[in-house]
């Protein structure tokens, strides 16, 4: 039922996991003799493999107000469905999630060519969906699936999940410029808040939640009543997650109570 939100979220959940493992699975490279002794692909035809798929939304985390409701025309398996008669609209956000390459010289040393390369690859993760999608009958991908600059849109298990890039190797280079422009700064700092603090805090509340069941209630109670009182430009969701986080684990907190 939709007003679960439990299950819901356990649902979405699931969903991730079953995509971070394919994701993982089939970007394995092995040689492929049909390319030569010791040419190496893998059934995505990516060059490098993905070590990571990291979550980074509030539904994979128990704290989304609204969590994600299964679409059928996104491969959602709702049995009895006529997708004829069947809304395309999607309600809310895609699901956001990143994905970290393994290590490799092969990533560019310029900041320019970083970008390109990163569009580069989720060009060829779209390709090989598409591929797979054909050649292996994938029901769980459903629907169109869109490449932009930073990030792929794609429809799997009837959720729409957005994915970027996480490369290190371009904080890195970010990190080691002699006299960074103020672009370079705001690259770096967008790129950190994004990818790096945007993962450890998505780990942090899950963590909270893992502990404290109750919290996620709490958070999203809080994010409510935010909202209800026209503040949610002001309060991100990020903070009321914290908020609730330090009452739950902060000892002098929880004694003053």
């Amino acid at each position: 039922p939709l007003s679960d939100s439990f299950s819901l979220h356990k649902n979405v959940m699931s969903a991730f996991d079953s995509l971070a493992e394919f994701l993982r699975q089939n970007s394995i490279t092995i040689i492929d003799y049909s390319l030569g002794a010791d040419k190496k692909a893998s059934k995505l035809g990516l060059p490098l493999k993905i070590d990571e798929v990291e979550p980074l939304s509030p539904s994979l985390r128990y704290s989304s107000l609204f969590p994600p409701v299964p679409h059928p025309l996104l491969g959602g398996t709702d049995q009895g469905t006529d997708k004829r008669k069947v809304s395309g609209a999607v309600e809310g956000s895609p699901v956001l999630i990143q994905i970290r390459f393994e290590g490799s010289s092969k990533w560019p040393s310029s900041l320019n060519a970083m970008g390109a390369a990163k569009c580069a690859m989720l060009i060829q993760l779209a390709e090989g969906i598409e591929k797979m999608k054909q050649n292996e009958n994938l029901d769980e991908f459903d629907g169109p699936i869109d490449v932009t600059p930073t990030y792929l849109d794609v429809g799997y298990r009837g959720y729409s999940w957005r994915v970027i890039v996480r490369a290190d190797q371009e904080l890195r280079m970010l990190k080691n410029l002699s006299n960074p422009t103020d672009e370079a700064k705001s690259l770096r700092l967008s790129l950190i808040n994004r990818h790096v603090r945007g993962s450890m805090h998505h780990s942090l509340i899950h963590a909270v939640h893992t502990r404290h069941p109750s919290s996620s209630l709490v958070s999203r109670l809080a994010h409510r009543w935010v909202s209800a009182h026209m503040l949610s430009d002001m309060i991100p969701q990020e903070a009321i997650e914290l908020i609730v986080a330090k009452i739950y684990t902060d000892p002098h907190e929880r004694a003053s109570k």
